[in-house]
């Protein structure tokens, strides 16, 4: 046809255990929006790029030891983890290639893609929201403290990652293309794995909190992704 260039959008989501029963955040699926731009070079290759847009509220469901802070010398702490909530704001930035089987011409037919991934996330807390407190006897007078410095307010992170998956994709009215599949990060699928193995059953320190507990849920989010993506062939 001599249509080489797509762009489109993409919703890609995978579900999200901890949520169900632990209660990491509030929805039972995790998705991410994506909007991408691909190019044909070849019969059986398209290189594409694309950007992927998620949000969510870790609820604070790992616990805390805040007996260490200075302020709390004395003090006994009351919950094991915070109140409230952060929230994580995060973008991945796909590079990749999309390789399809022989006996199809791109972007028609079953590929494999393999690319590199950018995570970038920034969390956000508000500390008269998220806090621990804790109380001290002295005399008969108890006295209570109230500790939420977990940190900078906003912090960012970002990581590189290693994408690969398998997709299928159709064509409709030579223009619209519809693709379906999935994707798996390998450096979040490891992390998930590594986290389960160093997981002690030890309280976080509060300056190691949110970036030890964002790590897990980002890795979470990005590690594997059923995906479906509709795009207009120019």
């Amino acid at each position: 046809m001599g249509k080489r260039l797509v762009v489109g959008y993409g919703l890609y989501a995978n579900p999200a255990f901890s949520n169900i029963l632990l209660h990491d955040a509030d929805n039972p699926i995790n998705s991410l929006h994506e909007f991408f731009v691909e190019y044909t070079t070849g019969k059986k290759f398209v290189l594409g790029f694309s950007a992927r847009l998620y949000r969510y509220t870790y609820n604070n469901i790992e616990d805390v030891d805040a007996n260490g802070a200075s302020n709390f010398s004395g003090f006994t702490q009351h919950e094991t983890n915070p109140n409230g909530s952060y929230d994580i704001k995060g973008q991945s930035y796909q590079l990749y290639g999309k390789l399809y089987k022989a006996g199809y011409l791109a972007p028609w037919g079953k590929y494999f893609i393999l690319g590199l991934t950018l995570n970038r996330y920034q969390t956000y807390y508000d500390p008269s929201q998220m806090y621990v407190t804790a109380t001290q006897n002295t005399n008969s007078t108890t006295t209570q403290l109230t500790f939420s410095d977990f940190g900078l307010t906003t912090q960012s992170y970002s990581a590189v990652d290693l994408l690969f998956g398998n997709g299928n994709s159709r064509i409709f009215g030579n223009r619209i293309v519809l693709d379906y599949g999935y994707t798996i990060n390998t450096i979040a699928m490891f992390r998930i794995f590594i986290n389960a193995l160093e997981d002690d059953g030890n309280s976080l320190y509060p300056e190691d909190y949110i970036q030890k507990t964002s790590t897990t849920r980002v890795a979470a989010i990005n590690r594997f992704n059923f995906f479906i993506k509709i795009g207009y062939l120019f």
